[in-house]
């Protein structure tokens, strides 16, 4: 099988990473110039695409050397996790050199969705202590990247918040997403490469990109194998750029009641975005599954449902609605039951831990080692 050999280009208002099957499209907004930008944005996006193809990769342009090793031991991972979908490949580039960045990087360039893990991150590790950093705003995931109007929203709605940060906040639209779905590799593992992906079109202005945990370590080893780990996320580094993981020692209710709590900071709550209705974002409908176990968080940790819900009423027994066959709602729904325990509400859930424990889910990742190691 040929290689899939990637054809790199970047300026000051684009990127591009472009091959005999596909191209992937980014549009930068916000950025004053392009300096001496690698080409291993592309190496991150293309990836999971070469891997899903069983096509050795090869990258036309400059990739960092560590970045090439780390690349080869993410596709020795990830081969590993799901052998279905993800081939062991060889992966190259045509010169492989650590350029040098601005002199005088500044520290953090920041992802941020508007979503409660990247709200508590931002708020807890930049504008509570008043450190400075910059945030990255993908368009092209949670918002379809025609979907300008439902963007914009986004925007206005969390102003008052980003408007706390001194650093630039830089948009890149990318159909890095829909490009991946095309061979089969979903959100909850394209996610990962895609925002790491982005996060190194700004190589040469930061020292450094961080990203804010989906959920505590321990339950990274229910939810996966998932797009964004502690294993995984520290590999997307070159000789002069590393991504940094916050708060996965704090769990998604724990974060929910922090930010409830912070009454000198009412933005803090008011502006995060978390709704799985389409129609609804950038609002929080109050109804879909996501919302509802998000209102439980907020019961759980605080007894109270904040008004950041188009439909705010709220009983325990609302939880049921959820499907906790699928790993990443039964992950939060751990999460809820622990928080429940922890404040002294575990009566009001147990027939929610008792469905847990009857329920015919899929095998976690440890289910599944356990289960060969037994053979």
């Amino acid at each position: 099988m040929k290689p899939l050999i990637i054809i790199p280009s970047i300026d000051q208002f684009s990127a591009r990473a472009t091959s005999d099957e596909f191209e992937i499209k980014l549009d930068v907004e916000g950025r004053e110039h392009a300096l001496d930008v690698s080409s291993n944005f592309a190496l991150w996006l293309t990836l999971p695409i070469a891997m899903a193809t069983g096509r050795d990769l090869h990258i036309e342009g400059t990739v960092s050397p560590l970045a090439l090793h780390n690349a080869h031991i993410l596709v020795d991972i990830w081969s590993k996790w799901l052998p279905t979908l993800f081939s062991t490949i060889s992966i190259s580039a045509r010169e492989t050199s650590e350029l040098p960045g601005a002199a005088n990087r500044d520290s953090t360039l920041m992802l941020f969705s508007g979503g409660l893990d990247s709200s508590y991150s931002l708020f807890k590790n930049f504008i509570i202590p008043k450190k400075p950093v910059s945030l990255l705003t993908v368009h092209g995931m949670d918002y379809k990247t025609k979907d300008t109007n439902r963007f914009q929203e986004l925007i206005e709605k969390t102003r008052p918040l980003t408007s706390e940060v001194t650093g630039s906040h830089y948009f890149v639209r990318s159909n890095a997403a829909e490009v991946m779905s095309q061979y089969g590799i979903g959100g909850g593992i394209s996610h990962g490469f895609h925002l790491f992906g982005n996060l190194f079109l700004f190589e040469d202005q930061y020292q450094s990109g961080a990203i804010a945990s989906d959920c505590s370590l321990p339950l990274e080893f229910v939810i996966a194998p998932w797009g964004t780990n502690h294993i995984t996320n520290k590999l997307f580094t070159s000789g002069h750029f590393f991504v940094q993981t916050l708060d996965n020692d704090v769990d998604r209710s724990q974060k929910a009641g922090s930010l409830l709590k912070m009454d000198s900071h009412p933005q803090a709550l008011h502006t995060v975005s978390f709704c799985k209705d389409y129609e609804s974002r950038p609002h929080n409908c109050g109804v879909c599954s996501k919302c509802v176990r998000t209102k439980a968080m907020f019961y759980t940790e605080t007894g109270e449902i904040p008004d950041v819900f188009l439909n705010r009423a709220f009983e325990p027994e609302d939880v049921g609605i959820i499907d906790i066959t699928k790993r990443g709602e039964k992950t939060f729904v751990l999460d809820l039951l622990a928080s429940a325990r922890r404040n002294g509400k575990e009566d009001e859930f147990s027939w929610l831990s008792n469905k847990v424990k009857s329920s015919p889910a899929k095998a976690s990742l440890y289910e599944k080692i356990k289960k060969l190691l037994k053979k």
